[in-house]
């Protein structure tokens, strides 16, 4: 029985731009292996992941009564001194938000839907699979300071009859594995506070959270006889 994952080298990589992201094909060949297998990898454009971001951050600000309108947003380089230094007392918005940086994490499993021994392929062809379903993969991601970690579950797919597909390129016993990794955001939303006459306002923390949006799916066949 081989690994799950064996350390591959490019050969060769084709990208074709679909409507729903790009899908490259590379031709790659197994670590102490002369076979060559092809992998599907799907990249979801920028721009679809910045709206599912904005999507997710609107639906979060919802759950609190604010308006993204509400607040001013900056990035932890830049929210630094305005904590520090800047007392909020004319700003007109009463809510900050500070994000991190993006993070990239990846988890991957053999997909769901297929015989334990895998699927016979008698003279090559293809497997099948959806990105919905089957068992679910985790991720951790540190942050750091007052972001934190998080962690989340995503379905990493399963074998269908029809669907997105993988190349078979010879006779054997043959599963498909998947590999997600998503783009990842942490936040912190400030309330302009009053302490007293003395003070005056600060921003002081009153929530948080994180969105998340797929980056990258790989799919490969793994053969396992």
């Amino acid at each position: 029985m081989k690994t799950k994952r064996q350390f591959l080298s490019m050969l060769l990589v084709c990208i074709v731009v679909l409507g729903n992201g790009f899908f490259v094909t590379a031709e790659e060949t197994p670590a102490e292996s002369t076979e060559k297998v092809v992998v599907t990898e799907r990249v979801v454009p920028a721009e679809e992941r910045e709206r599912g971001h904005n999507r997710q951050m609107n639906e979060q600000l919802a759950k609190l009564g604010i308006s993204l309108s509400d607040c001013e947003c900056y990035d932890a380089q830049s929210i630094k001194p305005l904590i520090e230094n800047i007392s909020p007392k004319n700003d007109p918005n009463d809510y900050m938000i500070e994000y991190s940086e993006y993070r990239y994490p990846s988890s991957g499993d053999f997909l769901g839907g297929q015989p334990k021994g895998g699927t016979r392929i008698t003279s090559g062809g293809s497997l099948f699979y959806v990105e919905s379903g089957g068992p679910s993969v985790g991720f951790n991601v540190s942050f750091g300071g007052n972001f934190g970690s998080v962690s989340f579950s995503i379905p990493i797919g399963q074998q269908t009859a029809t669907g997105g597909s993988v190349n078979i390129p010879s006779t054997g016993y043959w599963k498909i594995y998947g590999t997600k990794t998503y783009e990842v955001r942490s936040y912190v939303i400030y309330y302009k506070t009053y302490v007293d006459e003395f003070t005056g306002y600060i921003w002081k923390p009153y929530s948080g959270g994180y969105t998340k949006e797929l980056y990258r799916s790989v799919y490969s066949p793994v053969r396992v006889d």
